[in-house]
């Protein structure tokens, strides 16, 4: 908890950040709101689709920007010769695993996810249907995936409820609380 605390916490807030960055170039004026499993950066102003595609692409880009520092800082030090301590060892792997996982996982064509945010984005609007129905086929199958073969309850809990919701967008039973200019 020690390491995992302030990696998940830097992760977090640099993939929030790479959003940011991306709205401010494009004339916003971001915040960024950070609670218990993530974060929201969000921004005032009005935005072209081809920015809205940058915006929601910046934070994955960053987490993956910050999993490379963090392994060509990993592979320098270890060819220097220099002994890291055990802390900063494990640092360095949550920080990169975190950074590549996490951000695969987001990618994915859910909603809130950026994935589903970029695939909003990408389509237009007046798609909704389709990509609600993308979302919940794949959160369905992840959330399988992870019962099944991660055997990992949270990773089947997480995207069943993301395929739940993504579902009830689908078939207009569920207020879709993602359409408000911000990046997850």
């Amino acid at each position: 908890m020690l390491v995992w605390v302030p990696t998940a916490f830097v992760s977090i807030l640099v993939h929030e950040l790479g959003h940011a960055f991306y709205f401010r170039k494009a004339g916003g004026r971001p915040s960024i709101l950070l609670y218990g499993m993530g974060g929201l950066a969000t921004a005032t102003g009005r935005f072209q689709r081809r920015e809205l595609l940058w915006i929601t692409a910046g934070g994955p880009l960053f987490g993956f920007a910050l999993a490379g520092m963090l392994l060509f800082t990993q592979r320098s030090l270890a060819q220097s010769g220099l002994e890291p301590s055990p802390l900063l060892v494990a640092f360095f792997v949550f920080g990169i695993n975190v950074n590549v996982f996490w951000t695969l996982l987001n990618l994915m064509p859910i909603e809130p996810l950026d994935g589903g945010q970029f695939l909003r984005h990408w389509m237009r609007e007046g798609k909704q249907k389709l990509r609600s129905t993308i979302g919940a086929v794949t959160a369905g199958g992840l959330a399988l995936a992870g019962l099944a073969f991660y055997q990992s309850l949270l990773m089947g809990v997480l995207f069943g409820y993301l395929a739940w919701t993504n579902w009830q967008a689908r078939e207009g039973e569920f207020q879709n609380p993602w359409n408000r200019g911000g990046s997850s």
